[in-house]
């Protein structure tokens, strides 16, 4: 059985802060039924990354409330 190696990117640290930066603007405006959202894993760490993992509750899981 073969494994594929996956694919690691690198960014400086102000580049990261951009893409977090527009992926809570693009939540925020177009995502209202999630309550927070948090990012963690490896694109936190200096150095390389192979993905963004992103963890999120929706209001209806808090509160059972459709928006």
């Amino acid at each position: 059985m073969s494994r594929r190696r996956r694919k690691k990117f690198l960014l400086p640290e102000e580049q990261k802060k951009l893409v977090i930066t527009r992926l809570t603007g693009l939540m925020t405006k177009e995502m209202p039924e999630i309550v927070f959202a948090f990012l963690h894993g490896s694109f936190l760490d200096q150095g390389s990354f192979g993905d963004l993992d992103l963890a999120k509750q929706y209001i209806k899981e808090v509160l059972g409330l459709e928006v």
